[in-house]
């Protein structure tokens, strides 16, 4: 971590898929882009569903899984 507390970010142009349920208990599936990585977590750009913080996600890239909470 840097001095200022926060993790340092690297700016990608990665192709992912991110998956969950949505408003009305509906899921969706989505591909997106991710920019802004860190060790912490990552700014998802391209998502079409509206996420509430804390709903829960899936994220994939390649054969990659990892579930994840929106940080809104």
């Amino acid at each position: 971590m840097s001095a200022s507390g926060a993790a340092p970010r690297a700016t990608l142009d990665l192709r992912i898929r991110v998956w969950g349920m949505g408003g009305r208990q509906s899921t969706f599936s989505s591909e997106c882009q991710r920019q802004n990585v860190s060790v912490t977590g990552a700014c998802i750009c391209g998502l079409e569903r509206e996420l509430k913080v804390g709903d829960v996600i899936g994220v994939q890239y390649e054969t990659k899984k990892a579930a994840a909470r929106s940080c809104g």
